[in-house]
């Protein structure tokens, strides 16, 4: 499924200095040239992955006449969980194949990411009240850099207890602009 249904958005940025061309393109922006930010941290929200989670970038070699098109750089994991009144407090995500939290510099002018010192690979999903599971599959969503991580390790914390479970991202990778489905599970 498509990070976003239904379409094209359109934003307007402004600057209080001249800008030299070419334009290298990076939102939300960050500290440094061509940096991005992938939440290592990221709360709840239901049904979708919180705001500011899927970084983009843009290139234009000269002054754009009809605007520059910002390109997804993450795809979104999702996670179909079940149990019986569980209340999950956390959700550590953790790739054993590279980084996929903090700090990238982006090759605007192809996407090319490359993890700089203080990137991680664990992303926290966190909730504000304990999620409660039922007989009917919860999704919880992540946003983390596409590409292919190995095995996932994602375990689900309670106020006492935790489970953990693996998925494979290697014969499946996380694309860029998707959200990758894993199997439906029980908490246990």
């Amino acid at each position: 499924a498509p990070l976003a249904e239904g379409g094209n958005a359109a934003a307007t940025f402004s600057f209080g200095e001249v800008l030299t061309t070419p334009y290298n393109i990076v939102y939300p922006a960050s500290e440094g040239a061509n940096v991005v930010n992938f939440l290592a941290v990221q709360p709840y929200t239901e049904g979708t992955f919180v705001s500011g989670a899927a970084p983009m970038y843009g290139y234009s070699e000269g002054v754009p006449t009809e605007g520059v098109q910002l390109n997804h750089l993450t795809g979104v994991l999702r996670l179909a969980v079940k149990g019986n009144g569980e209340a999950i407090t956390s959700v550590v995500i953790t790739s054993d194949l590279g980084k996929i939290a903090g700090p990238f510099t982006v090759d605007c002018t192809n996407g090319t990411l490359t993890a700089q010192e203080g990137a991680s690979n664990t992303v926290t999903v966190t909730f504000a009240e304990p999620l409660v599971l039922g007989a009917e599959a919860t999704p919880i969503y992540a946003a983390v850099p596409a590409g292919k991580y190995g095995t996932f390790a994602i375990t689900l914390h309670t106020a006492t207890d935790k489970m953990t479970v693996k998925f494979n991202s290697t014969t499946k990778p996380i694309a860029v602009g998707m959200v990758r489905e894993f199997k439906e599970f029980t908490y246990q």
